[in-house]
Order: structure tokens, then C-alpha cells, then sequence
């Protein structure tokens, strides 16, 4: 086949709908995925706080306030930030990560009615009895200022308030911390590649939010470069991954297909790998129903016993639990009952002697200094322990599947396997979802924008874009109508890909080729004909 080629096309749906299409195909060698450098602070700021603005008003609100904080690029620990300030919440949760305490800060003081706006300047209104807080307040406050990483948004066409209490604001919807992510564009410009591309699903709604450990903007799911795990498999997805030979495959990998090294030298399998711990070694049970020495919780924590995701770990007595995003502990409890965070996973370790909790060494009451490294914010390592998948040296997870072995998937019931579960109320009461919360369940009712990529019988690569808009937002016959999951799997089956995956789609589908965007992306924010292109974490390159 040629080195690469681009291809443009209008395609008409079945029901007379017409779509517009722009497909790239490379030869295998020439894809990597990387995190994008992030945009810097202010504009980060300015761009999700008018986000969530848009999204504020098409629920409704006329005059929405956003807070938006631009979380630190680099984290770091709390208490080298703030070495004065108390950092364990109400609930016990003890801080590491200076981003999630920060976040915990600001929605408390949002919550509480205790956050204030004058002409520019933010103060808290404190009460005297809260002592703590107001040291908090002074602080925090003082250094967000200080480093422009607060901002306020009423709306392009408004003047700020000059003094506001934010009275009755869901910190959750008009309170938004911000995380590391930029434009592709920004990309394209520094490294000038053949193609680039969105790929990674990220957090994005009011329910992907909930963990002070999250921020709009953060990804998730399995990503490696260069042969390193920058982020583990959460949920058990399709995955595009290339081995040491340079061949491209696409397969399902879940936590229970990593192993996990911790400060202090200590390595925890997954039970179900039927591995025999050796020294300094343990086994962990991915979502138990019921008490085990050492457990691993993602959100998906309940779908199989509760029937939805029940979102904490289990109140237990002594148990230690971590909070783990990425690579990075942010954050320790004890007792269970711990907020299991969309980008992240909680590892809970059973009492031993002295309350101390247990681990492969038997009891970290001998074990002191293994136990300061985990609370001191270490780094966690991660490598893959089945034989069948030493070497790879890329991979970007996101799914559904929608071609193997050269037919199309369409069987609904992937979306369960492949542990997807969209927000929902029952009876009254909200079950909050695993990211992506409001992607819909279905392979051929919703059109929006897509993006996927395939692997042909040679062993290229097709990456394929399918232009859309925000849903309710297309002005008919001028803005291209999009697919559904069915429809871009046959496209990409035409266009000659025997396995196929689907990658992040709606406003996000950014595809550019030889430095210029070659679709138009779906992003509008409640506005006829006006295009966003989107903030996003991670991209493919190819080049």
C-alpha cells in the first residue's frame, strides 16, 4: 500500500441522512499514543469554566456562576505545599495529593456557603468557631490567587458581579477542577506529524466528577508507551496494542491483567491469575462481594451483586484503604466506606496485629517504613504478568469493539462485558454511573460524531472520522449527521479493517492531516454553527 493516504467522502444512511467522512490509513510502524502537554493554566481555565457554563444553560439556568480552579500541572504532596494546614477531610480521608485536597477545599467552602467574590478578589466567609478553615482559607485562597488558577465564568456576553455569595450552588455542577489536558492543534504545531488524532475517553460530566481526586479533563483507561503502563486497564475494555514485532492487535485487558508494585517493594497479584505469591508478595481480589486480605475497587464496585455501581468500598474496621489515580497514591482512610473515584481505583488491606494493616509481609507493625512510603505519596508500577503480553510496547484503551475477526459486533451485550454503566435514577434515587456516565447503550439508535481505528488484513492501520454535532444542536442538511456504533464499524469494514475499536467520539473528534483539521469537530455548546475544538488528554500520532 502507499506510505499514507487521506480520503474524503459524503456518505448517505440508510434513512436519507447524509454524513461526511475522512478516513487516514499508515502503515503499522508509523502510530504512537501520548498524553498531550497541557495548555497552560489560563486557558485550560477559561475554556472548561465556559464548558461547563454552555452545559449550565442548556439545563436550564439562566445566569449560571462556574468556578473553575486549574489544578497543578505536576501534583505534588499536600504537605510539602501546606505544610501548616490540617489535610484529612470530615469523612477521615487523609490527603496526599495537593490537587484532590485543594478540590476538597473549594467544593467544602462552596457547599458550606462560606465561599465570597468582591471586584476580582475571592475571600471566605468563615465563621469564628471554624478555625481550621479559616487557616485553610487564607492560605489556599492567597497561593490560587497568587498563581491565577481561579476563575469565574457568568458568560461571554457578561460583566462579573461585582460581589456575589454563590448562594445555593451544587458544588459538583458550578464548582469544576480542571486537569492536565490541551489542544491537538497545539500538538500538530510542536511536532508537525503526518496525522493526529483524540483518542482516549476522559472525564467530562457533573457524575465523572465526584471524586475530589478528579478533574475535568483526566483520562482513563489503559495507556503504554514505549513499553511503560502510564495508566492501568480500570475497566475490562477493548484495547489497540502493538507488541515487540511491531504488529497492531486489539484485545480486552482489565486490572485483573496487571500486577502492581508498591513502595517497599511489595507486588500484588490478581487471584484469579492463579500466581503463587512468593516473598514480599501477595494476591488481590478485583470487586469481592465479601471480606478478603487485599481488595482492589473501581467503580464498577456492586454492578454484580447490587445491580449498579455502588461507589464506596465497604465500611469495615480497621481496614487501610489507598486511593490510587495513575501511577500516584493522592490519598489514605481507614474503615472502608471510601469514595472509589471514575479515573482511579482504592487497593483495601485487612487489619493485622496492632490495627495495622496487612500485607505480603505479614504485618506492617514490623514493617514501619514500607507503611511511611505508601502514605508519603509514593508511586505505584504496574506490568503485565501473563506471558502473552510481555512486550508491548504501546496500547490506548477505549471500546466498544466493533469488528473482530472481520465481522461486525452486534451484539448489545458488550457494553456489559466490556463494563460500561450509564448514570441512572431509580425510585427515585440517582445511581451515579462508570465513566463514560452518559455514553448511550446502544450500537445503532444514536448518531454523533465518531472516531475509530482499524487493522487491516495487512496488518495497517485505518483511523476514521465520522464529523457530527452536539446533540440537538445540527442545523438539517447543512451539518453533517454523524453514525451510530454499527454504522462506523461498516465503514470501517468497507474501508478495510478486520478488527476494529472505538475510540473517544461526540464533541471531541479531532482529526488533523499535514498540520490542518480534516473534520469538522461536533463540539457547539448550545450555538448554531459555531465550532469548539475541545480540550483532551491524550492523542495518536502518526508520523
Amino acid at each position: 500500500m502507499p506510505d499514507l493516504t487521506f480520503e474524503q467522502k459524503r456518505i448517505t444512511h440508510a434513512d436519507g441522512q447524509w454524513a461526511d467522512v475522512s478516513i487516514v490509513r499508515c502503515p503499522a510502524g508509523r502510530l504512537r499514543f501520548s498524553d498531550l502537554s497541557p495548555s497552560p493554566a489560563r486557558i485550560r481555565l477559561r475554556d472548561a469554566a465556559y464548558f461547563r457554563y454552555s452545559k449550565a444553560r442548556i439545563r436550564g439556568e439562566q445566569t449560571p456562576e462556574v468556578i473553575a480552579w486549574a489544578c497543578l500541572e505536576n501534583d505534588r504532596h499536600v504537605q510539602r505545599m501546606f505544610p501548616t494546614l490540617n489535610t484529612i477531610s470530615e469523612e477521615g480521608e487523609h490527603f496526599l495529593s495537593a490537587n484532590a485536597f485543594i478540590t476538597y477545599f473549594l467544593r467544602e467552602l462552596l457547599r458550606r456557603g462560606w465561599l465570597r467574590w468582591r471586584t476580582g478578589d475571592w475571600y471566605a466567609s468563615v465563621p469564628a468557631q471554624h478555625a481550621v478553615w479559616e487557616e485553610r482559607a487564607v492560605i489556599i485562597l492567597h497561593w490560587l490567587m497568587a498563581e491565577n488558577r481561579l476563575w469565574l465564568e457568568t458568560g461571554p456576553q457578561s460583566t462579573p458581579p461585582g460581589r456575589t455569595a454563590f448562594e445555593g450552588c451544587d458544588p459538583l455542577f458550578h464548582l469544576t477542577p480542571v486537569g492536565r489536558c490541551g489542544y491537538v492543534r497545539d500538538a500538530v504545531r510542536e511536532h508537525y506529524p503526518a496525522a493526529a488524532f483524540n483518542s482516549s475517553f476522559f472525564l467530562l460530566e457533573r457524575d465523572d466528577l465526584l471524586s475530589h481526586h478528579s478533574a475535568l479533563g483526566d483520562p482513563y483507561g489503559l495507556l503504554v508507551e514505549n513499553g511503560t503502563i502510564i495508566r492501568p486497564p480500570l475497566y475490562r475494555r477493548t484495547t489497540l496494542w502493538r507488541d515487540a514485532t511491531g504488529r497492531w492487535q486489539i484485545g480486552t485487558f482489565g486490572m485483573e491483567d496487571v500486577r502492581l508494585h508498591l513502595p517497599g517493594e511489595v507486588t500484588l497479584y490478581p487471584e484469579s491469575g492463579g500466581v503463587k505469591p512468593g516473598r514480599r508478595e501477595a494476591l488481590f481480589a478485583v470487586n469481592p462481594p465479601g471480606e478478603t486480605p487485599v481488595a482492589l475497587y473501581t467503580r464498577h464496585f456492586g454492578v454484580d451483586t447490587a445491580g449498579y455501581p455502588i461507589g464506596y468500598t465497604p465500611a469495615s474496621k480497621g481496614r487501610f484503604e489507598l486511593t490510587i489515580i495513575d501511577r500516584t497514591i493522592t490519598g489514605w482512610q481507614r474503615g472502608g466506606n471510601l469514595l472509589i473515584p471514575q479515573n482511579g481505583f482504592v487497593i483495601s488491606f485487612a487489619a493485622g496485629r496492632d490495627g495495622q494493616p496487612l500485607m505480603a509481609l505479614g504485618d506492617l507493625s514490623t514493617n514501619i517504613a514500607a507503611l511511611r512510603e505508601l502514605i508519603g505519596g509514593g508511586q505505584v508500577r504496574y506490568s503485565f504478568w501473563q506471558s502473552d503480553h510481555a512486550g508491548i510496547i504501546s496500547a490506548q484503551q477505549a471500546g466498544p469493539q466493533l469488528i473482530a475477526d472481520g465481522e461486525i459486533v452486534r451484539d448489545a451485550s458488550i457494553f456489559a462485558r466490556e463494563e460500561y454503566w450509564i448514570s441512572a435514577e431509580d425510585a427515585g434515587q440517582d445511581h451515579p454511573g462508570i465513566v463514560p456516565t452518559d455514553f448511550p447503550i446502544d450500537l445503532e439508535h444514536t448518531r454523533a460524531a465518531r472516531l475509530g481505528i482499524g487493522i487491516d488484513s495487512a496488518g495497517n492501520l485505518v483511523v476514521l472520522a465520522v464529523s457530527g454535532t452536539s446533540r440537538g444542536i445540527a442545523r438539517p442538511g447543512i451539518d453533517s449527521a454523524g453514525a451510530t456504533l454499527l454504522e462506523l464499524a461498516g465503514l470501517l469494514q468497507e474501508a478495510g479493517a478486520v478488527q476494529a475499536i472505538n475510540l473517544d467520539g461526540g464533541g471531541s473528534v479531532q482529526l488533523f492531516a499535514e498540520g490542518g483539521l480534516y473534520n469538522i469537530p461536533g463540539d457547539r455548546r448550545g450555538r448554531q454553527g459555531v465550532v469548539y475544538e475541545r480540550l483532551v488528554p491524550t492523542i495518536g500520532l502518526i508520523e
